[in-house]
């Protein structure tokens, strides 16, 4: 796959199916209905799922919403208070294929139903996948594996899993926290190709169809952030900053210690990662090396990226890249790429410094000023 050198530009990566759904609930609904047999086709090919739920507001009207497994106990719960600015909100991701149950209680209990408009359906691996690998076998280790150190794994608590849906499709990529609730990902993860056009990439539309898993990991427990606005999109240098407010409504983001860049071929560096869609991982040294730390960006920008030899597939887009004292020191955002006839074998990266740089003053507002880049 990787001499192939067929990967399009995009690192995002296709993760499970989207579909419409028509279903009301009313306030003490009698029998529980099981969200799972709105799913198409069946939920038994796939491992969870999420759905988009929506209560029209009306004054002082309060609302829960109960989400219990097959025993009737609550595995999670949406409120009034976790609704975005167009009022709708996500559920948790949940178990599949046992019945899930949806238990809607509002105060007063007469008016607007709960509206569930979306599902996404999640499986255990993604589909079309894309590997910018050296040849051999792709070095990727579990965040959990004894050989990633205390202080990457540490590091690895601002890194998340992006999930995003528009019409039938959904897709990941991943992300890096900059701040208790700021988050940094590529502009291209604001879409996928085909489906949606890029000049709506990233509008808040999308930032609301949009989630980050912190704890895509192997657990069973979610650490889920909803997009709730989109303070910087730019599609020359290939960043977007997002604010976010978690699900659970008492989370907060860790984030990344300090920005820095890399300076010279062969520097160590580390990356952590969601490559297709699946739980955390890190690549290390000394595989994972800078090649050039100065080449074009993705615009023609001259020594807006830098190139590097870390492992990675389509979803590892929005990985940070750390170097040896656990700094952040770039974005990836682009694989393997074809030079004339021949594959050019090296993946690339945003240098921190370049975004940083490139912050608008919203973005800076929100940040307290421009990331110091420490040398």
């Amino acid at each position: 796959a990787a001499e192939a050198c067929t990967e399009q530009g995009t690192m995002e990566t296709d993760f499970g199916r989207a579909q419409s759904v028509d279903q009301e609930i009313p306030s003490s609904f009698g029998v529980l209905p099981d969200a799972t047999a709105w799913i198409d086709g069946g939920p038994a090919a796939f491992r969870y799922f999420k759905a988009l739920v929506r209560v029209d507001p009306v004054g002082k009207r309060r609302w829960t919403l109960y989400v219990r497994d097959r025993d009737y106990r609550v595995i999670d719960v949406v409120t009034d208070a976790h609704v975005t600015a167009t009022g709708s909100a996500w559920t948790g991701r949940l178990p599949l294929p046992a019945p899930v149950y949806f238990d809607f209680v509002a105060v007063p209990a007469a008016g607007p139903p709960l509206k569930v408009t979306r599902l996404v359906v999640m499986p255990s691996e993604a589909t079309n996948p894309y590997y910018s690998v050296q040849p051999g076998v792709p070095r990727f280790r579990d965040i959990t594996d004894n050989q990633v150190p205390l202080e990457l794994r540490r590091a690895a608590d601002s890194v998340g899993m992006l999930l995003g849906t528009w019409a039938n499709k959904a897709w990941c990529c991943s992300a890096v926290a900059v701040g208790p609730d700021l988050v940094l990902t590529n502009w291209h993860c604001g879409g996928t190709e085909g489906s949606v056009d890029p000049a709506q990439y990233w509008q808040q539309s999308i930032c609301d169809r949009t989630v980050f898993d912190f704890s895509w990991d192997g657990d069973a427990t979610a650490r889920e952030f909803q997009c709730i606005e989109v303070l910087q999109s730019d599609e020359k240098a290939d960043f977007a900053l997002l604010r976010v407010a978690p699900r659970n409504g008492n989370d907060a983001l860790r984030p990344v210690a300090a920005w820095s860049t890399t300076r010279a071929a062969g520097d160590p560096l580390m990356m952590v990662q969601h490559p297709v869609c699946r739980p955390k991982k890190a690549t290390l040294p000394p595989q994972c090396k800078t090649v050039d730390p100065s080449i074009a960006g993705g615009d023609g920008a001259p020594g807006a990226d830098f190139s590097h030899m870390c492992d990675t597939m389509n979803g590892s887009s929005g990985s940070p890249v750390f170097d040896e004292k656990y700094r952040f020191v770039g974005l990836h955002h682009r694989g393997f790429e074809k030079v004339g006839a021949a594959c050019d074998l090296v993946n690339k990266a945003i240098h921190a410094s370049t975004i940083s740089k490139a912050l608008s003053p919203k973005a800076k507002t929100a940040l307290g000023g421009a990331p110091p880049i420490e040398p």
